[in-house]
């Protein structure tokens, strides 16, 4: 079942990175300054770009392994408790014969 209207956190956080980028270096190719100071400042903008999106990637392959970790744990915990009721079931069933 996706979010198939509105947008994701990740994708909403996307889109607001690449515009930053596209929208910065649509600036940054309209500015009155040289060729060279403008392809340092590109270069520059990229690397911070580059160094931002990895921290997001981190923080969200962080996140996803923690709601995994979570599902899992609440897997289990319903595992048990299907386990018990059957358990409770299958000897009411076996006192209910007797």
């Amino acid at each position: 079942m996706g979010n198939e209207k509105g947008c994701s956190g990740l994708c909403c956080v996307l889109s607001f990175l690449i515009g930053t980028v596209v929208g910065g270096g649509i600036a940054l190719l309209g500015a009155p300054t040289s060729g060279k100071k403008t392809r340092e400042q590109l270069k520059t903008m990229a690397g911070d770009a580059k160094e931002k999106t990895e921290g997001y990637y981190d923080e969200v392959k962080d996140k996803a392994s923690e709601a995994t970790e979570k599902v899992q744990g609440y897997y289990q915990e319903a595992k048990q408790t299907v386990e018990s009721t059957v358990d409770v079931a299958k000897k009411s069933f076996q006192k209910a014969i007797e």
